[in-house]
């Protein structure tokens, strides 16, 4: 399951971004769903998503925690 966990120091800071499900296919990764992500300084969001058996996949976060850019890449899993 796609998963973000995001803790801030200042529990005031506002975090938003997107939450990506990628896919490795001819030598690249591209996005096979995504989903907008906001709170307030903790997040814990999980989502669930089907696959293809023999690819592999990772998440990804693009966003902001405040003012400060956030990317984030995962590891890769194989179905």
């Amino acid at each position: 399951y796609p998963r973000v966990r995001i803790r801030t120091y200042d529990t005031n800071t506002k975090i938003s971004g997107t939450l990506y499900l990628q896919k490795y296919v001819n030598g690249g990764w591209s996005n096979e769903a995504s989903w907008p992500i906001s709170g307030t300084y903790m997040l814990d969001i999980q989502k669930s998503c089907g696959g293809t058996r023999s690819y592999a996949y990772r998440t990804k976060f693009v966003g902001y925690a405040g003012n400060e850019y956030i990317e984030y890449i995962c590891s890769s899993i194989v179905l």
